[in-house]
Protein backbone atom coordinates (compact mmCIF):
# COMPACT_ATOMS: atom_id res chain seq x y z
CA UNK A 1 0.00 0.00 0.00
CA UNK A 2 2.96 2.12 1.07
CA UNK A 3 4.47 1.33 -2.30
CA UNK A 4 1.48 2.45 -4.43
CA UNK A 5 0.80 5.37 -2.44
CA UNK A 6 4.56 7.03 -2.86
CA UNK A 7 4.38 6.03 -6.53
CA UNK A 8 0.87 8.31 -6.87
CA UNK A 9 2.38 10.77 -5.12
CA UNK A 10 5.74 10.97 -7.68
CA UNK A 11 3.27 11.24 -10.76
CA UNK A 12 1.97 14.23 -9.16
CA UNK A 13 5.58 16.18 -8.59
CA UNK A 14 6.01 18.63 -11.22
CA UNK A 15 8.67 17.72 -14.03
CA UNK A 16 12.23 19.01 -14.73
CA UNK A 17 10.75 21.83 -17.33
CA UNK A 18 7.93 22.99 -15.12
CA UNK A 19 10.37 23.07 -12.54
CA UNK A 20 12.82 25.65 -14.54
CA UNK A 21 9.41 27.36 -15.70
CA UNK A 22 8.78 28.31 -11.91
CA UNK A 23 12.10 29.54 -10.82
CA UNK A 24 12.18 31.76 -13.92
CA UNK A 25 8.77 32.96 -13.24
CA UNK A 26 9.55 33.42 -9.68
CA UNK A 27 13.57 36.00 -11.06
CA UNK A 28 10.87 37.45 -13.08
CA UNK A 29 8.66 38.37 -10.08
CA UNK A 30 11.75 39.63 -8.11
CA UNK A 31 13.21 41.79 -10.62
CA UNK A 32 9.50 43.13 -11.62
CA UNK A 33 7.72 43.09 -8.22
CA UNK A 34 5.53 45.86 -7.67
CA UNK A 35 4.33 47.05 -4.18
CA UNK A 36 2.04 49.66 -5.47
CA UNK A 37 1.51 49.86 -8.97
CA UNK A 38 1.08 53.89 -8.99
CA UNK A 39 4.62 53.84 -7.43
CA UNK A 40 7.11 51.91 -9.09
CA UNK A 41 8.38 50.52 -12.61
CA UNK A 42 9.62 47.49 -13.40
CA UNK A 43 12.99 45.85 -12.47
CA UNK A 44 12.43 48.62 -9.16
CA UNK A 45 15.08 46.41 -7.11
CA UNK A 46 17.90 46.72 -10.38
CA UNK A 47 17.50 50.58 -9.85
CA UNK A 48 18.26 50.60 -6.50
CA UNK A 49 21.07 48.58 -6.99
CA UNK A 50 22.26 51.31 -9.99
CA UNK A 51 21.66 54.10 -7.61
CA UNK A 52 23.84 52.60 -4.71
CA UNK A 53 26.55 52.05 -7.46
CA UNK A 54 26.22 55.24 -8.47
CA UNK A 55 26.97 57.36 -5.77
CA UNK A 56 29.60 55.27 -4.33
CA UNK A 57 31.47 56.05 -8.01
CA UNK A 58 31.06 59.61 -7.81
CA UNK A 59 31.97 59.98 -4.56
CA UNK A 60 34.97 58.08 -4.91
CA UNK A 61 35.52 60.18 -7.97
CA UNK A 62 35.27 62.88 -5.38
CA UNK A 63 37.78 61.94 -2.72
CA UNK A 64 40.24 60.96 -5.89
CA UNK A 65 40.14 64.59 -7.50
CA UNK A 66 39.54 67.07 -4.55
CA UNK A 67 41.19 65.38 -1.70
CA UNK A 68 44.48 67.13 -1.88
CA UNK A 69 42.73 70.44 -1.48
CA UNK A 70 41.97 69.86 1.88
CA UNK A 71 45.48 70.74 2.40
CA UNK A 72 44.28 74.67 2.28
CA UNK A 73 42.74 74.03 5.37
CA UNK A 74 41.27 76.34 8.00
CA UNK A 75 43.76 76.18 10.61
CA UNK A 76 41.44 77.31 13.48
CA UNK A 77 40.06 73.85 13.25
CA UNK A 78 44.03 72.46 13.25
CA UNK A 79 44.89 74.40 15.95
CA UNK A 80 42.28 73.45 18.55
CA UNK A 81 42.76 69.72 17.58
CA UNK A 82 46.81 69.98 18.60
CA UNK A 83 45.93 71.88 21.37
CA UNK A 84 43.43 69.07 22.67
CA UNK A 85 46.46 66.53 22.12
CA UNK A 86 48.80 68.33 23.63
CA UNK A 87 46.69 68.02 26.69
CA UNK A 88 44.95 72.05 26.94
CA UNK A 89 41.20 70.67 26.15
CA UNK A 90 39.59 72.62 23.31
CA UNK A 91 41.42 75.81 24.23
CA UNK A 92 43.20 78.91 22.93
CA UNK A 93 44.38 79.72 26.19
CA UNK A 94 43.16 76.79 28.68
CA UNK A 95 41.35 79.29 31.27
CA UNK A 96 38.94 81.39 28.32
CA UNK A 97 37.76 78.23 25.87
CA UNK A 98 37.75 78.60 22.59
CA UNK A 99 35.18 81.05 20.79
CA UNK A 100 32.04 78.75 19.75
CA UNK A 101 34.77 75.82 19.76
CA UNK A 102 35.10 77.09 15.67
CA UNK A 103 31.41 77.59 15.67
CA UNK A 104 30.67 74.05 15.02
CA UNK A 105 32.04 71.54 17.83
CA UNK A 106 30.52 68.39 16.16
CA UNK A 107 33.09 68.81 13.45
CA UNK A 108 35.80 69.33 15.82
CA UNK A 109 35.01 65.99 17.48
CA UNK A 110 34.58 64.26 14.31
CA UNK A 111 38.61 65.75 13.51
CA UNK A 112 39.43 64.78 16.74
CA UNK A 113 38.40 61.08 16.49
CA UNK A 114 39.96 61.34 12.40
CA UNK A 115 43.62 62.40 13.52
CA UNK A 116 43.81 60.13 16.51
CA UNK A 117 44.43 57.76 13.90
CA UNK A 118 45.47 59.65 10.63
CA UNK A 119 47.57 62.06 10.16
CA UNK A 120 46.55 65.56 9.45
CA UNK A 121 48.08 65.45 6.15
CA UNK A 122 46.53 62.42 5.00
CA UNK A 123 43.71 64.12 3.12
CA UNK A 124 42.53 60.74 1.35
CA UNK A 125 41.93 59.51 4.83
CA UNK A 126 39.61 62.56 5.58
CA UNK A 127 37.89 62.86 2.14
CA UNK A 128 37.19 59.10 2.68
CA UNK A 129 35.85 59.67 6.02
CA UNK A 130 33.77 62.89 4.97
CA UNK A 131 32.43 61.04 2.01
CA UNK A 132 31.61 57.56 4.12
CA UNK A 133 28.86 60.28 5.45
CA UNK A 134 27.84 61.70 2.01
CA UNK A 135 27.34 58.13 0.93
CA UNK A 136 24.26 57.73 3.94
CA UNK A 137 23.47 61.20 3.16
CA UNK A 138 22.56 60.49 -0.49
CA UNK A 139 20.66 57.21 0.63
CA UNK A 140 19.11 59.30 3.65
CA UNK A 141 18.06 61.66 1.04
CA UNK A 142 16.20 58.70 -0.92
CA UNK A 143 14.77 56.75 2.56
CA UNK A 144 13.44 60.21 3.35
CA UNK A 145 11.99 61.26 0.08
CA UNK A 146 9.80 57.48 0.55
CA UNK A 147 8.13 58.41 3.55
CA UNK A 148 6.98 61.99 1.92
CA UNK A 149 6.56 61.51 -1.69
CA UNK A 150 6.82 57.54 -2.94
CA UNK A 151 9.23 55.95 -4.27
CA UNK A 152 9.56 56.70 -8.05
CA UNK A 153 9.93 60.48 -6.88
CA UNK A 154 12.81 59.72 -4.12
CA UNK A 155 14.60 57.84 -6.31
CA UNK A 156 14.51 60.94 -9.11
CA UNK A 157 15.35 63.26 -5.80
CA UNK A 158 18.13 61.21 -4.97
CA UNK A 159 19.75 61.10 -8.34
CA UNK A 160 19.69 64.99 -8.68
CA UNK A 161 21.44 65.31 -5.42
CA UNK A 162 23.99 62.33 -6.51
CA UNK A 163 24.60 64.46 -9.28
CA UNK A 164 24.06 67.97 -7.81
CA UNK A 165 27.92 70.10 -8.90
CA UNK A 166 27.65 71.08 -5.16
CA UNK A 167 27.47 67.48 -4.04
CA UNK A 168 30.02 66.97 -6.10
CA UNK A 169 32.70 69.21 -4.66
CA UNK A 170 31.68 70.58 -1.73
CA UNK A 171 31.44 67.84 -0.09
CA UNK A 172 34.52 66.92 -0.09
CA UNK A 173 36.15 70.32 1.68
CA UNK A 174 37.16 71.35 5.08
CA UNK A 175 34.29 72.31 5.86
CA UNK A 176 30.75 70.76 8.51
CA UNK A 177 28.14 70.75 5.84
CA UNK A 178 28.57 67.40 5.32
CA UNK A 179 27.74 66.51 9.05
CA UNK A 180 24.85 68.96 8.57
CA UNK A 181 23.17 67.35 6.00
CA UNK A 182 23.56 63.94 7.59
CA UNK A 183 21.96 64.94 10.44
CA UNK A 184 19.08 66.89 9.39
CA UNK A 185 18.27 64.10 7.36
CA UNK A 186 18.17 61.81 9.74
CA UNK A 187 16.10 64.11 12.24
CA UNK A 188 13.50 64.37 9.09
CA UNK A 189 13.25 60.38 8.95
CA UNK A 190 13.11 59.96 12.82
CA UNK A 191 10.61 62.82 13.20
CA UNK A 192 8.45 61.64 9.83
CA UNK A 193 8.35 58.01 11.39
CA UNK A 194 7.55 58.78 14.49
CA UNK A 195 4.56 60.68 12.97
CA UNK A 196 3.15 57.08 11.26
CA UNK A 197 4.10 54.77 13.92
CA UNK A 198 3.97 56.67 17.46
CA UNK A 199 6.87 54.65 18.71
CA UNK A 200 8.66 55.97 21.47
CA UNK A 201 11.96 54.66 19.89
CA UNK A 202 11.60 56.97 17.05
CA UNK A 203 11.03 60.23 19.60
CA UNK A 204 14.28 58.66 21.23
CA UNK A 205 16.31 58.59 18.03
CA UNK A 206 14.69 62.03 16.97
CA UNK A 207 16.08 63.56 19.81
CA UNK A 208 19.78 61.82 19.35
CA UNK A 209 19.61 63.41 15.96
CA UNK A 210 18.57 67.00 17.20
CA UNK A 211 21.16 66.55 19.86
CA UNK A 212 24.09 65.48 16.99
CA UNK A 213 23.03 67.96 14.80
CA UNK A 214 22.68 71.01 17.26
CA UNK A 215 27.03 70.20 18.25
CA UNK A 216 27.38 70.54 14.61
CA UNK A 217 25.09 73.51 13.71
CA UNK A 218 22.64 74.99 16.05
CA UNK A 219 19.92 76.60 14.06
CA UNK A 220 18.25 73.16 14.81
CA UNK A 221 17.21 74.02 18.22
CA UNK A 222 15.07 76.68 17.06
CA UNK A 223 13.20 74.49 14.87
CA UNK A 224 12.47 71.78 17.31
CA UNK A 225 9.76 73.77 18.81
CA UNK A 226 8.14 73.87 15.42
CA UNK A 227 8.72 70.14 15.09
CA UNK A 228 6.81 69.45 18.46
CA UNK A 229 3.69 71.66 17.04
CA UNK A 230 3.52 69.61 13.83
CA UNK A 231 3.33 66.48 15.58
CA UNK A 232 0.37 68.17 17.76
CA UNK A 233 -1.44 68.86 14.23
CA UNK A 234 -0.39 65.62 13.02
CA UNK A 235 -1.84 63.87 15.98
CA UNK A 236 -5.16 65.90 15.93
CA UNK A 237 -4.61 68.03 19.12
CA UNK A 238 -3.40 64.76 20.73
CA UNK A 239 -1.56 66.99 23.64
CA UNK A 240 -1.03 63.88 25.93
CA UNK A 241 0.95 61.52 23.11
CA UNK A 242 2.88 65.09 21.93
CA UNK A 243 4.17 66.22 25.33
CA UNK A 244 5.44 62.63 25.99
CA UNK A 245 7.27 62.85 22.53
CA UNK A 246 8.26 66.71 23.51
CA UNK A 247 9.67 65.42 26.42
CA UNK A 248 11.76 62.26 25.52
CA UNK A 249 13.05 64.40 23.01
CA UNK A 250 14.41 66.93 25.30
CA UNK A 251 15.64 64.85 27.50
CA UNK A 252 17.58 62.91 25.37
CA UNK A 253 18.73 66.15 23.01
CA UNK A 254 20.15 68.08 26.49
CA UNK A 255 21.46 64.55 27.30
CA UNK A 256 23.83 64.50 24.53
CA UNK A 257 24.14 68.29 24.77
CA UNK A 258 24.91 68.43 28.69
CA UNK A 259 28.71 67.01 28.73
CA UNK A 260 29.93 69.73 26.26
CA UNK A 261 27.44 72.40 28.52
CA UNK A 262 29.05 71.40 31.75
CA UNK A 263 32.54 71.51 29.93
CA UNK A 264 31.84 74.94 28.95
CA UNK A 265 30.43 76.08 32.68
CA UNK A 266 33.89 74.79 34.14
CA UNK A 267 35.75 76.64 31.18
CA UNK A 268 33.53 80.07 31.07
CA UNK A 269 32.17 79.78 34.46
CA UNK A 270 28.79 80.71 32.54
CA UNK A 271 25.99 78.86 30.91
CA UNK A 272 26.46 78.25 27.65
CA UNK A 273 24.81 75.25 26.30
CA UNK A 274 26.97 75.26 22.46
CA UNK A 275 28.85 77.80 21.36
CA UNK A 276 29.62 81.70 22.47
CA UNK A 277 29.99 83.33 18.97
CA UNK A 278 26.22 84.17 18.22
CA UNK A 279 26.54 87.47 18.99
CA UNK A 280 29.31 88.51 16.88
CA UNK A 281 27.50 86.44 13.79
CA UNK A 282 24.46 88.60 14.88
CA UNK A 283 26.42 92.00 14.26
CA UNK A 284 27.83 90.94 11.13
CA UNK A 285 24.59 90.06 9.47
CA UNK A 286 22.71 93.62 10.63
CA UNK A 287 24.60 96.40 10.83
CA UNK A 288 25.10 100.01 8.59
CA UNK A 289 27.29 98.36 5.66
CA UNK A 290 25.82 94.63 5.00
CA UNK A 291 23.20 95.96 2.69
CA UNK A 292 25.26 97.82 0.73
CA UNK A 293 28.09 94.56 0.43
CA UNK A 294 25.13 91.69 -0.17
CA UNK A 295 24.26 93.62 -2.97
CA UNK A 296 27.21 93.96 -4.39
CA UNK A 297 27.83 90.03 -4.16
CA UNK A 298 30.51 90.55 -1.30
CA UNK A 299 30.31 88.41 1.44
CA UNK A 300 30.84 89.88 5.31
CA UNK A 301 34.42 88.65 5.41
CA UNK A 302 35.63 91.38 2.86
CA UNK A 303 35.60 93.51 6.15
CA UNK A 304 39.28 93.90 7.33
CA UNK A 305 40.50 94.06 10.97
CA UNK A 306 43.10 97.05 12.22
CA UNK A 307 45.39 96.22 15.46
CA UNK A 308 46.90 99.16 16.74
CA UNK A 309 49.85 97.36 18.25
CA UNK A 310 52.12 100.70 19.09
CA UNK A 311 49.17 101.54 21.96
CA UNK A 312 47.07 98.57 22.77
CA UNK A 313 46.82 94.67 20.52
CA UNK A 314 43.79 93.98 22.47
CA UNK A 315 41.52 96.57 20.90
CA UNK A 316 40.94 96.88 17.20
CA UNK A 317 38.79 98.48 14.39
CA UNK A 318 36.98 97.07 11.30
CA UNK A 319 37.76 98.33 7.94
CA UNK A 320 36.60 97.59 4.42
CA UNK A 321 38.92 97.60 1.50
CA UNK A 322 40.32 100.99 0.08
CA UNK A 323 39.23 100.13 -3.26
CA UNK A 324 35.86 98.99 -2.11
CA UNK A 325 35.30 101.78 0.44
CA UNK A 326 36.49 104.48 -2.75
CA UNK A 327 33.64 102.61 -4.53
CA UNK A 328 31.26 102.97 -1.98
CA UNK A 329 32.39 107.14 -1.94
CA UNK A 330 32.26 107.19 -5.41
CA UNK A 331 28.38 106.27 -5.33
CA UNK A 332 27.40 108.05 -2.09
CA UNK A 333 26.21 105.30 -0.01
CA UNK A 334 29.58 104.95 2.13
CA UNK A 335 28.32 105.21 5.85
CA UNK A 336 29.86 105.89 9.03
CA UNK A 337 29.50 102.76 11.33
CA UNK A 338 30.52 101.83 14.89
CA UNK A 339 32.65 99.38 12.97
CA UNK A 340 35.13 101.61 11.75
CA UNK A 341 34.49 104.69 14.38
CA UNK A 342 34.58 102.24 17.51
CA UNK A 343 37.34 100.23 18.65
CA UNK A 344 36.43 96.66 19.80
CA UNK A 345 38.28 94.26 22.21
CA UNK A 346 39.71 91.57 20.33
CA UNK A 347 38.19 88.34 21.02
CA UNK A 348 39.90 85.97 22.94
CA UNK A 349 41.58 83.34 20.38
CA UNK A 350 45.60 83.89 20.73
CA UNK A 351 47.87 81.59 22.74
CA UNK A 352 48.26 84.32 25.53
CA UNK A 353 48.02 84.82 29.48
CA UNK A 354 44.05 85.35 29.90
CA UNK A 355 44.89 88.87 32.15
CA UNK A 356 46.35 90.34 28.62
CA UNK A 357 42.31 89.73 27.43
CA UNK A 358 39.77 92.60 28.12
CA UNK A 359 36.50 90.78 27.25
CA UNK A 360 36.37 87.04 27.97
CA UNK A 361 34.46 85.08 25.66
CA UNK A 362 30.69 85.19 27.14
CA UNK A 363 31.58 88.85 27.63
CA UNK A 364 32.41 89.33 24.15
CA UNK A 365 29.28 87.03 23.12
CA UNK A 366 26.86 90.31 25.13
CA UNK A 367 29.26 92.86 23.67
CA UNK A 368 28.26 92.25 20.42
CA UNK A 369 24.98 90.89 20.54
CA UNK A 370 24.42 95.09 22.28
CA UNK A 371 25.74 96.40 19.09
CA UNK A 372 23.31 94.33 17.06
CA UNK A 373 20.40 95.04 19.09
CA UNK A 374 20.83 98.77 19.18
CA UNK A 375 21.09 99.21 15.38
CA UNK A 376 18.43 97.36 15.02
CA UNK A 377 16.25 99.42 17.23
CA UNK A 378 17.37 102.46 16.13
CA UNK A 379 16.42 101.13 11.89
CA UNK A 380 13.93 98.85 12.24
CA UNK A 381 11.12 100.38 10.37
CA UNK A 382 13.60 101.91 7.33
CA UNK A 383 16.69 99.53 6.55
CA UNK A 384 16.32 96.46 8.38
CA UNK A 385 13.26 95.03 6.72
CA UNK A 386 15.09 95.39 3.13
CA UNK A 387 17.99 94.08 4.84
CA UNK A 388 16.39 90.76 5.74
CA UNK A 389 14.49 90.35 2.19
CA UNK A 390 17.71 91.07 0.34
CA UNK A 391 19.50 88.11 2.24
CA UNK A 392 16.75 85.87 1.91
CA UNK A 393 16.60 86.71 -2.06
CA UNK A 394 20.69 85.83 -2.48
CA UNK A 395 19.77 82.75 0.14
CA UNK A 396 17.51 81.19 -2.27
CA UNK A 397 18.56 82.56 -6.04
CA UNK A 398 20.34 79.51 -8.28
CA UNK A 399 23.16 81.77 -8.64
CA UNK A 400 25.91 81.00 -5.96
CA UNK A 401 26.45 83.97 -3.60
CA UNK A 402 28.79 85.69 -2.91
CA UNK A 403 29.48 86.34 -6.75
CA UNK A 404 32.36 88.07 -5.57
CA UNK A 405 34.35 85.47 -4.09
CA UNK A 406 37.03 85.52 -1.07
CA UNK A 407 38.96 82.83 1.38
CA UNK A 408 39.18 80.00 -0.27
CA UNK A 409 38.92 79.28 -3.87
CA UNK A 410 37.65 76.39 -5.95
CA UNK A 411 41.33 73.71 -6.13
CA UNK A 412 40.50 74.67 -10.13
CA UNK A 413 39.94 78.27 -9.88
CA UNK A 414 43.52 78.82 -12.27
CA UNK A 415 41.50 77.41 -15.23
CA UNK A 416 38.55 79.91 -16.18
CA UNK A 417 36.50 77.57 -18.32
CA UNK A 418 36.28 74.62 -15.59
CA UNK A 419 35.67 77.62 -13.41
CA UNK A 420 32.85 78.80 -15.67
CA UNK A 421 31.50 75.22 -16.17
CA UNK A 422 31.03 74.83 -12.68
CA UNK A 423 29.50 78.13 -11.72
CA UNK A 424 26.97 77.47 -14.85
CA UNK A 425 26.74 74.12 -13.87
CA UNK A 426 25.64 74.79 -10.62
CA UNK A 427 23.43 77.91 -11.33
CA UNK A 428 21.22 75.09 -13.84
CA UNK A 429 21.25 72.35 -11.22
CA UNK A 430 20.35 75.03 -8.58
CA UNK A 431 17.57 76.76 -10.86
CA UNK A 432 16.07 72.58 -10.96
CA UNK A 433 15.99 71.83 -7.24
CA UNK A 434 14.97 75.02 -5.75
CA UNK A 435 11.88 75.95 -8.41
CA UNK A 436 10.94 72.06 -8.98
CA UNK A 437 11.46 71.78 -4.96
CA UNK A 438 8.71 74.52 -4.74
CA UNK A 439 6.23 73.77 -7.38
CA UNK A 440 6.50 70.24 -5.95
CA UNK A 441 5.54 71.15 -2.07
CA UNK A 442 2.61 73.59 -3.51
CA UNK A 443 1.18 70.48 -5.30
CA UNK A 444 1.49 68.80 -1.91
CA UNK A 445 -0.12 71.22 0.11
CA UNK A 446 -2.80 72.04 -2.71
CA UNK A 447 -3.28 68.16 -1.93
CA UNK A 448 -3.49 68.49 1.95
CA UNK A 449 -0.39 65.95 2.51
CA UNK A 450 0.71 66.65 6.22
CA UNK A 451 4.28 65.40 6.02
CA UNK A 452 4.77 68.65 3.60
CA UNK A 453 4.23 71.12 6.36
CA UNK A 454 7.50 69.30 8.57
CA UNK A 455 9.69 70.42 5.30
CA UNK A 456 8.10 73.94 4.98
CA UNK A 457 8.84 74.49 8.50
CA UNK A 458 12.26 73.58 8.52
CA UNK A 459 13.02 75.40 5.61
CA UNK A 460 11.14 78.81 7.42
CA UNK A 461 13.25 78.45 10.32
CA UNK A 462 17.09 78.16 8.60
CA UNK A 463 15.87 80.57 6.06
CA UNK A 464 15.13 83.13 8.96
CA UNK A 465 18.42 82.27 10.95
CA UNK A 466 20.63 83.00 7.90
CA UNK A 467 19.28 86.12 7.30
CA UNK A 468 19.83 86.96 11.03
CA UNK A 469 23.06 85.69 12.36
CA UNK A 470 25.65 85.43 9.93
CA UNK A 471 27.46 81.79 8.92
CA UNK A 472 24.44 79.86 10.88
CA UNK A 473 23.04 78.54 7.40
CA UNK A 474 25.97 79.70 5.41
CA UNK A 475 25.48 76.86 3.22
CA UNK A 476 21.79 75.79 1.51
CA UNK A 477 22.96 72.27 0.36
CA UNK A 478 21.42 70.71 3.05
CA UNK A 479 18.07 72.11 2.57
CA UNK A 480 18.60 71.20 -1.07
CA UNK A 481 18.34 67.86 -0.17
CA UNK A 482 15.04 68.03 0.93
CA UNK A 483 13.76 70.27 -1.35
CA UNK A 484 15.34 67.86 -4.43
CA UNK A 485 12.79 65.06 -2.97
CA UNK A 486 9.51 67.38 -4.20
CA UNK A 487 12.27 68.65 -7.61
CA UNK A 488 11.64 64.33 -8.05
CA UNK A 489 8.17 64.78 -7.39
CA UNK A 490 7.64 67.52 -9.57
CA UNK A 491 9.41 65.59 -12.82
CA UNK A 492 7.56 62.76 -12.15
CA UNK A 493 4.30 64.43 -12.22
CA UNK A 494 5.79 66.02 -15.43
CA UNK A 495 6.96 62.80 -17.15
CA UNK A 496 3.60 61.65 -16.15
CA UNK A 497 1.70 64.49 -17.71
CA UNK A 498 3.56 63.54 -20.97
CA UNK A 499 2.90 60.05 -21.53
CA UNK A 500 -0.97 60.83 -20.58
CA UNK A 501 -0.99 58.44 -17.67
CA UNK A 502 -1.90 60.48 -15.05
CA UNK A 503 0.18 58.81 -12.43
CA UNK A 504 2.28 60.47 -9.45
CA UNK A 505 3.33 60.09 -6.27
CA UNK A 506 1.98 63.03 -4.41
Amino acid sequence: VMCRSAQARAKELSTKDVLHEQQRVGWRCILDRKQNSNEVGPRWDLWILVFLVFIILSRTASVALFHTSLLNREWGFFTLVDHWFSGYGYSFVPELGCASAYRSPGYLFFLTALYSVFRPENTLAQAIAQNIFVVGILWLVYSVGKRLVGKRAALIGGFLMAVYPYTFYHYTQYYHTFLSSFFLLLVIWFVSKLADTKHWRNAIGAGLSIGALAYVQGTILVATPFIVLWLFWVWKWDWKRTMKAAVIMAVFSAGLIAPWTYRNWKQLHAFVPLTTDLGHAFFKANNEVIYELTKRGYPQEVVDTVTVSSTDPNYKQYRLPIELEESFKRDGVFRDSVYWTAWHPTEPALIRSCDAFVLNEVESDRYWKGLAKNWISQHWSDEMWKLQLLKLKTFWQPALFPSVKMGALWSFSGNPIKVWLARNAMTTASAVVIFGGFIGMTIAVRKRKKDVWLVVLILFVYSAMHTLFAGYTKYRIPLDNLLAIYAGSCLILIWDWFRGSGKHDI
